[in-house]
C-alpha cells in the first residue's frame, strides 16, 4: 500500500516491477495484489531463492546485478537491505537509474548510521557488520541519489525496534558510559510507555536506525 500511494501521489503509472535481491518474493507477492502490473522481474544470485521465485512464476535472473544487461526498462525498481552490502553503491544507483522509465520510481531500504540505536550502541550495534561495506545517513543518501540523477527524494525512518534493542542491551550490560545521557535513556526506556514515546519521537525526527527511500 505504501508504494501504491507513492506512485499515485507522484503520478507514476504502475506498469512493471524489477526487484534486486528478491529473496522469497514477498514484496513481489504483495505488490502484485495492489498494483495492476504487466510484468514482474527479479534478480536473485542465490540459487535456492532464485528457484523459489521461478516456482512463483516470476521471471528471474540468477546472478548479481553487475552482470545483468537488461533489454527493457521498468516503472518501479526495488531493493531492500541490499545497497549497504555493495562495494560500489554509486554504480548500483546509476544502473538502477538506467533501468527505469523517465517517470519511474526507485524504492530502497537500508540501515541509517545516524540512527538512535547505532549511535547509542556503536560497535555493539548489528548495523556495524562486516558484511555492511557502506553505511549511510539520510543526508548522505540524498546526495548520492541526486548525483545519480534521481530527484524528489523522500527519506523516512519508519523503524520500530530502536528503543527495544537499546533497552535489551542496557539490561544485559552496564550503562554505555558515565554521561548523563546514558543514565537518562536507561531510565526513560525502562517502561513500555517510555520506549514507545521515544520510538515515536525517533520516527518523527528521522532518527530511527532503519531508513526507507523513495526517489523519482
Amino acid at each position: 500500500k505504501f508504494i501504491k500511494d507513492q506512485m499515485l501521489k507522484r503520478g507514476v503509472e504502475a506498469r512493471s516491477l524489477l526487484e534486486i535481491g528478491a529473496a522469497y518474493g514477498f514484496f513481489c507477492d504483495a505488490t502484485s495484489k495492489v498494483l495492476n502490473l504487466d510484468s514482474i522481474f527479479c534478480i536473485e544470485p542465490t540459487p535456492k531463492l532464485a528457484n523459489v521465485l521461478r516456482e512463483k512464476g516470476y521471471e528471474t535472473i540468477e546472478d548479481s546485478y553487475e552482470n545483468v544487461v537488461l533489454s527493457k526498462q521498468f516503472s518501479l525498481v526495488a531493493a531492500f537491505e541490499v545497497i549497504e552490502h555493495l562495494f560500489n553503491p554509486s554504480q548500483f544507483l546509476n544502473w538502477a537509474h538506467n533501468s527505469l522509465f523517465d517517470d519511474g520510481l526507485l524504492y530502497i531500504t537500508c540501515p541509517n548510521i545516524s540512527g538512535f540505536e547505532t549511535q547509542m550502541l556503536g560497535r555493539e550495534s548489528e548495523t556495524i557488520d562486516h558484511e555492511h561495506l557502506n553505511l549511510f545517513s539520510p543526508r548522505g543518501m540524498k546526495i548520492l541519489l541526486e548525483k545519480s540523477g534521481f530527484c524528489n527524494v523522500e527519506i523516512t525512518t519508519p523503524g520500530k525496534l530502536d528503543t527495544d534493542i537499546v533497552w535489551e542491551y542496557f539490561k544485559a550490560c552496564p550503562p554505555l558510559g558515565q554521561s548523563p545521557a546514558d543514565f537518562m535513556f536507561k531510565h526513560m526506556l525502562a517502561s513500555v510507555s517510555g520506549r514507545l514515546l521515544v520510538q515515536n519521537l525517533l520516527e518523527e525526527l528521522h532518527l530511527s536506525t532503519h531508513m526507507s527511500i523513495v526517489a523519482e
